[in-house]
């Protein structure tokens, strides 16, 4: 029983997790402190950390290779306009705030940011999809545990049951034959009676309280069971997502696609809207520059942090720039609000998520690889009108 006890909890920890800041904190070879919402290598150990702040995928709506829809904007509803009367941003990056959303899902949140004025949005793929991640394959993997164990301590109940049963008959058959008995071995036979009864008590005592604990058990491992199916499936069906905007307008987006190669996702908003978008940055990153993270770190909303790139990879951007877990699918940005990255996870020399360290993004370069017709024209290459 407490072998099950100890399963339940632990799925109900991991399935706690999930709904809120999915953050997974490990070591590197360097012995460097790493925390993302995305999952590490697979062949690295990995925690689990909440800080509380199924159906197979549908098949992309638009296919691999498709490119920037060209629609009537004409009567469409001017977002750009609407967040710049709100917000009257002050500055180049306060401007290009207007352009970064929160993503709500079935089971958490991240960040994602437009890239046309027809709303086409980039994220991580990690953000609309955290059921493929190890966490989530882990927390299958317990509640198999768990519900291996919770079927043999219902075998073993229910053994136990008849095996109960049977005493009481062979009991009721020896009081029987003790009633047609007489003199002195009616006596012992009385005696040894009372001692055998006096056991059969304790064991049935014994037994319902058993099964009084199996019962909360069962009710709770079945109810855990249950919610994890309904989490699994809405993720990985899920197509549509709640777009929060920077004025806390709630709009939805519908999955255009996922990326086989790199941890981004492409989604659209559902409607006819003109939206504001950033510009990707054509300049060489490099070590030393300055760079702003925005996004809606731990659940909340709206946020920017200035750092320097310390190290610029081909295949990431390392900055001191503070990323926290919801900062995911954010753009790393210039100064004049031009992306040069996807935010994507934090690593840290200490053993907490909010001690110093560094934030990785996915280059642009990358991002326009797998996404680069979805992007809107930079106006600098636009034809005059």
């Amino acid at each position: 029983m407490k072998t099950l006890y100890f399963f339940l909890v632990t799925l109900c920890l991991l399935l706690v997790s999930t709904a809120h800041a999915q953050i997974y904190r490990y070591q590197d070879e360097n012995g460097k402190w790493h925390f993302s919402d995305s999952p590490p290598p697979d062949s690295t150990k990995a925690d689990t950390l909440d800080l509380d702040s199924g159906a197979p995928a549908p098949p992309p709506e638009v296919g691999e290779g498709a490119e920037l829809e060209q629609e009537d904007l004409t009567d469409a509803k001017d977002l750009l306009a609407q967040l710049t009367l709100a917000t009257s941003p002050a500055s180049p990056i306060e401007a290009t705030t207007l352009s970064v959303v929160k993503i709500e899902t079935p089971i958490g949140s991240g960040s994602g940011f437009f890239i046309s004025e027809n709303g086409y949005l980039i994220t991580n793929k990690h953000v609309v999809r955290p059921t493929d991640t190890e966490q989530w394959k882990n927390a299958e993997k317990e509640i198999r545990k768990a519900e291996e164990i919770y079927k043999e301590q219902k075998r073993l109940l229910a053994q136990e049951k008849r095996d109960l049963d049977n005493y009481k008959k062979e009991l009721d058959n020896y009081r029987e034959e003790l009633e047609d008995s007489g003199g002195s071995s009616k006596r012992a036979y009385d005696q040894d009676y009372k001692i055998v009864s006096e056991r059969y008590n304790r064991m049935l005592k014994s037994y319902k309280a058993r099964k009084k604990e199996f019962t909360a058990m069962e009710k709770e491992f079945k109810r855990e069971l249950s919610e994890f199916n309904r989490k699994r499936s809405k993720s990985r069906s899920a197509s549509r997502f709640t777009i929060v905007l920077k004025d806390d307008s709630r709009l939805k987006a519908k999955l255009v696609e996922l990326s086989n190669n790199q941890d981004l996702a492409l989604l659209k908003l559902t409607g006819t809207y003109k939206t504001p978008y950033l510009e990707y940055a054509s300049s060489r990153v490099y070590q030393g520059m300055e760079v702003y993270a925005i996004g809606s770190p731990l659940g909340l909303s709206d946020y920017v942090t200035r750092g320097i790139v310390t190290r610029y990879q081909p295949d990431q951007i390392v900055t001191d720039t503070q990323i926290l877990p919801g900062n995911s699918g954010g753009p790393l940005t210039t100064p004049e609000g031009l992306v040069v990255g996807v935010n994507t996870q934090k690593y840290s020399a200490g053993g907490s998520a909010f001690n110093d360290g560094f934030g990785i993004a996915i280059p642009i370069s990358l991002v326009k690889e797998e996404f680069g017709s979805f992007f809107q024209q930079p106006k600098s290459q636009q034809p005059d009108e």
